[in-house]
């Protein structure tokens, strides 16, 4: 879990977030099949973490719009450079 946690990570912001809101659609889905299939609590749980990622991915993507106009075009990276390895 170590390593694909990292692996994510590294993922650029607007990827992340666009991941998290992926992950919030199927969570939610799971939680609204399991709610109307009368396993409320787990439901409620799902859906209620499906709300915690929406607001992650949302926090992503504003972290992403500040962040993004220091990220360089990787094809005007010096290969010369310790750039190319940011």
């Amino acid at each position: 879990m170590k390593v694909l946690a990292e692996m994510i990570a590294d993922l650029h912001y607007e990827t992340l977030a666009r991941l998290l809101n992926q992950l919030t659609l199927e969570i939610n889905e799971d939680g609204t099949n399991d709610y109307n299939s009368g396993r409320m609590t787990l439901g409620g749980l799902l859906i209620e973490c499906g709300e915690n990622l929406s607001s992650a991915a949302n926090c992503m993507e504003a972290a992403w719009q500040i962040s993004k106009r220091f990220m360089k075009d990787k094809t005007t990276l010096d290969i010369n450079t310790n750039d190319a390895n940011h």
